[in-house]
């Protein structure tokens, strides 16, 4: 009977022990999974802002780079004037564009293509919002990939400046899609730069004579 008795004893002593760390189990498990849904988020927002700057200020810096080269407004618009000095003819040097375009479209697509190679990791400690601990903990891997091509397309503006005297603006946009991944969240950003190259001041009216600057939007494929 009493060997009965410390038998059972043990065996609920066992049961009992198996219930609680069945339950810790649970515990750390739904603590977990919510730390998870809360922190993925956040990680993701840091993650996209910080792919999205990148990207932006990298396309910046090309447009910048490659229309760095001197060249004056006449060198993209042609300009006929009438003997009292007001502009009569307006046509776009659609070669001289095109050749910018194709620069620019270029660099960008090379420069969206190593975006891939780069170390964009988040360390865990930025998740807290805390400044001091922004550098701690384990990093997080971000993978950023080019979706499809860049495209460069060219726009232009006539503002008024003053009394019969319009400023005419040449743009340059540089638009791309890059795929951001962190663990278990994909999402396709769309990126887009757009850029004065060139501009000058129209004395009198908008010449009848204009030839818009009507240039199909360049694809460069990686």
């Amino acid at each position: 009977m009493v060997i009965s008795l410390g038998r059972r004893r043990k065996t609920r002593r066992c049961i009992a022990a198996i219930v609680v760390v069945g339950l810790v189990v649970v515990f750390l498990g739904g603590a977990v999974h919510l730390v998870d849904r809360m922190l993925r988020p956040a990680l993701f927002v840091i993650a996209r802002n910080r792919v999205q700057g990148k990207t932006f200020s990298m396309l910046t810096d090309v447009i910048e780079t490659e229309a760095a080269e001197p060249f004056h407004y006449s060198d993209l618009i042609e300009v006929e004037t009438t003997p009292d000095g007001y502009v009569s003819y307006m046509m776009p040097n659609t070669m001289r564009i095109a050749r910018l375009m194709s620069r620019i479209g270029g660099e960008a697509q090379e420069q969206i293509n190593r975006l891939e190679k780069e170390d964009l990791s988040i360390p865990l400690g930025q998740l807290s919002g805390i400044a001091i601990l922004s550098h701690l903990g384990p990093n997080i891997p971000v993978r950023v990939l080019p979706v499809g091509t860049a495209s460069v397309s060219v726009d232009e503006e006539f503002a008024g400046v003053g009394v019969n005297h319009v400023k005419h603006t040449i743009f340059l946009e540089v638009d791309c899609d890059v795929r951001i991944a962190v663990p278990l969240i994909e999402e396709t950003l769309e990126v887009s730069v757009r850029m004065p190259v060139a501009e000058a001041v129209i004395v009198g009216p908008v010449p009848e004579m204009y030839m818009n600057l009507e240039l199909p939007s360049l694809h460069r494929g990686g």
